[in-house]
């Protein structure tokens, strides 16, 4: 595998590019923004390095990025994109909106945002820990 394309079997291709095409015609830049992170969501489980996972209530096709790095695999599972299984455009969809949702809990919760050198940071000791 030596291109991105590689990754992919021409099905899968297909299947991106045109999940892709309702991104490019999104009605607003916000919702295009959601639709794309839906749209990586099938990827990650629709690529000929995803594997198979048998769980006890219930079996899924899970993701290949797990780690930095790409896992060799003797064959491969293959999400249903237009279906409502794991990985599909719903159910990538229906994570993107639980994911904002749970999001919405903190808004109105100010930050502050600091540019400095890891191993040096201007902050004290526990500042990222909960108060």
């Amino acid at each position: 595998m030596n291109t991105w394309g590689d990754l992919f079997t021409a099905r899968q291709k297909v299947a991106s590019s045109e999940l892709a095409t309702l991104c490019r015609t999104r009605p607003s830049q916000p919702l295009g923004e959601c639709i794309g992170l839906a749209i990586g969501g099938v990827a990650d489980r629709n690529v000929t390095l995803a594997t198979w996972r048998p769980q006890a209530d219930k079996e899924k096709v899970e993701h290949v990025f797990t780690r930095q790095a790409l896992p060799m695999t003797w064959d491969f599972a293959e999400a249903v994109p237009l279906n409502e299984s794991t990985g599909s455009f719903g159910d990538r969809v229906e994570l993107v909106v639980r994911t904002i949702s749970a999001m919405g809990a903190f808004s109105g919760t100010s930050g502050q945002v600091h540019s400095a050198d890891a191993t040096d940071h201007p902050l004290p000791d526990q500042a990222a820990g909960w108060a």
